[in-house]
Parts: structure tokens; C-alpha cells; sequence
């Protein structure tokens, strides 16, 4: 049975079930997409927001999915990446990814739910301390676009304040948030 998924730029894609979980690039937008693994297609869709429904809407009630959030399709670029999810609410999106912020260690320390970001560390002490003070920021952005939920979560600073430590620090740690976001949405 193929496996149909969406890039984040909105192109549909099908592939064989040999294709799941590698990665190759998207050929409307050229950027880089994994392939989500196979699932049946008796599979309940999760918290379903009515077709052309603003971000949010429906969202009174519990927005914690029912079951793993998994990506349909995952962009990743050098500061930047990208999941596009069918069948999901933004907020049930949202309430992943604070949930997987808190187990890191992040709070939300600007925006809301659906646009804001999340940081660990202090900024007095980056300032004091440079690059041997832990600092890290995420920006994140999460929007309806077409049918898809798509998630874009970005570097939200340099790290260069901390001199070559903390810039090298906040490249490792940029390295290790986008690998294990991938994990979590099967990207």
C-alpha cells in the first residue's frame, strides 16, 4: 500500500511502503522531506478540525491529542525545521510541543500557544558569564496552511553574546532540540 504524505510547501506525494522513513527532496520546493512511516488507513484521525476552520477553532475542548502526534512531513533547513501534520488541531500541536519543552528543561518566554518561544538559562547570566552561562532560545510558529497543521520551530538566537563557546554551545543544542523533535513526530 503506498504511503501519501504533504511537504510542508503544500506538494502531495505518494511513494512504496520501501520508501518509509527516508528522506529525499520535495520536487515542487526542493527542500529536504522524510518519508512518515506507513499507517493504516483505519487509523483515527486526531483531534480533526473541520476543513477550512481558522488555527484553533473547535479548540474547547481537550487539545492533547489522543494518541502520538506524527508528522505526514518533515523540512528541515540550517536553522530551521519544519512538520506538516493531517488530520490534527493547531493547539493539539501546540500541547505536544509544550509538553516536550517542559521535559527539556524550556518555559515559554514570549508569545502563546500557536507563536511564541521558549527558552532555558538566564540572559544576566549569558551576560556576566558569556559562553559558560547556559542560555538556548526556540522560536516556534504554528499555522493552518491549505489542509496541513504545519510546525516551524527556529533558532531563536545566535549564541554569539557568548562569545565562540556560546555559539558553539547553542549550534549543539540546536542540533539535539531538532533531533529529538524528530523523534517525537516520527520525522
Amino acid at each position: 500500500m503506498p504511503i501519501s504524505f504533504q511537504c510542508a510547501c503544500g506538494k502531495k506525494m505518494q511513494v512504496p511502503d520501501s520508501a518509509a522513513g527516508k528522506a529525499g527532496k520535495c520536487p515542487s520546493c526542493g527542500n529536504r522531506v522524510t518519508v512518515p512511516a506507513a499507517t493504516p488507513a483505519t487509523a483515527p484521525v486526531l483531534d480533526a478540525e473541520p476543513a477550512g476552520a481558522p488555527a484553533g477553532a473547535g479548540a474547547d475542548a481537550a487539545t492533547a491529542p489522543t494518541g502520538p502526534l506524527r508528522a505526514s512531513a518533515v523540512q528541515q533547513e540550517e536553522n530551521s525545521i519544519n512538520f506538516a501534520f493531517q488530520g490534527v488541531k493547531p493547539l493539539a500541536v501546540a500541547a505536544a510541543l509544550a509538553s516536550f519543552f517542559k521535559t527539556q528543561d524550556y518555559r515559554l518566554e514570549g508569545g502563546e500557544k500557536l507563536s511564541g518561544t521558549y527558552g532555558t538559562g538566564s540572559d544576566v547570566l549569558r551576560l556576566l558569564l558569556g559562553g559558560f552561562a547556559k542560555r538556548s532560545k526556540f522560536n516556534f510558529q504554528i499555522e493552518l496552511r491549505g489542509p496541513s497543521v504545519v510546525l516551524t520551530v527556529s533558532k531563536g538566537m545566535s549564541g554569539i553574546l557568548g562569545g565562540a563557546i556560546g555559539y558553539s554551545r547553542m549550534k549543539k543544542e540546536m542540533a539535539r532540540i531538532f533531533a529529538e523533535l524528530q523523534k517525537l513526530f516520527g520525522g
